[in-house]
């Protein structure tokens, strides 16, 4: 039976598992269901050097959600694959990001702190009308994009449209292109 959140935080927090050094401090507060995996891996002789012992944990969280995971954005319906190691932290799996359907890519060094952060998803007319991003006549048609940053989330951002399925028209010009393969904003 997974465990939920709260009970993670508080295997996380046993002594046993301090060399780890994960604090729920470092998690946001989430909702869901939590499956944990806890490695050790050393080698079987006398007197182990610190340094040879190695530990991973691996979290397999479910049905999550993170309020206000940054100013004005929430996720829910999560499903993450979360692995922790002396290196880093990183979290994977799809998400709705303000109820639009994403797949998220995250990594934080432990010892740099440094976070990446990718995240993909399609925007189509409803989801941009939505978003206050209506382009009317303008453009028509689904636009996957990809969004990765380095530092807080929207710091540092490049920001990649794939505007290949997109049909663009401009009335007061008398202009209008179809689709066109391989169009791209950055």
């Amino acid at each position: 039976e997974p465990l939920n959140a709260s009970e993670v935080e508080s295997v996380l927090s046993q002594p046993d598992l301090a060399n780890l050094n994960i604090s729920p401090d470092s998690f946001p507060p989430l909702t869901g269901k939590v499956a944990a995996q806890v490695g050790l891996t050393l080698p079987l002789i006398k007197a182990v050097p610190k340094e040879r012992v190695k530990f991973t944990a691996g979290l397999k969280v479910s049905e999550a959600s993170i309020a206000n995971v940054a100013p004005g954005i929430d996720l829910t319906d999560a499903t993450f694959d979360i692995a922790m190691n002396e290196e880093s932290i990183t979290a994977s799996g799809p998400a709705r990001i303000n109820g639009v359907a994403s797949q998220i890519q995250w990594e934080k060094g432990r010892k740099t702190g440094l976070v990446n952060t990718v995240v993909e998803t399609t925007i189509d007319a409803k989801t941009r009308e939505k978003l206050g991003l209506s382009m009317g006549s303008f453009a028509k048609g689904d636009i996957p994009v990809k969004i990765s940053s380095q530092g807080k989330i929207g710091e540092n951002a490049l920001i990649e449209a794939d505007l290949s399925g997109v049909a663009m028209n401009v009335d007061a010009l008398d202009w209008d292109r179809k689709p066109t393969k391989g169009t791209k904003l950055t």
